[in-house]
């Protein structure tokens, strides 16, 4: 298994991600929707962790099918993650934070 090839596609394919949500974005901001700073947090969040392991890993090409396999479960997930994050954050915070209220309290 070829971890910094597998790292090259994934960054690649989140900043693809990344810069493609800058679309649903401008098209919140024409028609003037809060979602816009979603969108735009979503988009930065993608790039902002793609491009530098895309920067430190693209120089390495060899790939198997395992690796195929890796690549694609992987790459839905994270996807996945970073475009649900508006949604997901604050319900982690929200747990978090009772979590540590509980603690502190007992």
């Amino acid at each position: 298994m070829n971890i910094k090839t597998i790292l090259n596609i994934l960054s690649a394919l989140l900043t693809i991600l990344g810069l493609t949500m800058l679309f649903p974005a401008f098209v919140s901001w024409l028609y003037d929707e809060s979602d816009v700073i979603f969108c735009l947090q979503s988009a930065g969040l993608a790039v902002f962790i793609g491009l530098p392991i895309w920067f430190m890993s693209r120089k390495s090409r060899k790939l198997r099918n395992r690796d195929g396999f890796i690549i694609v479960t992987f790459s839905g997930s994270l996807q996945r993650l970073l475009v649900h994050y508006h949604f997901i954050y604050p319900v982690l915070y929200q747990i978090l934070r009772m979590h540590f209220l509980k603690q502190c309290l007992e």
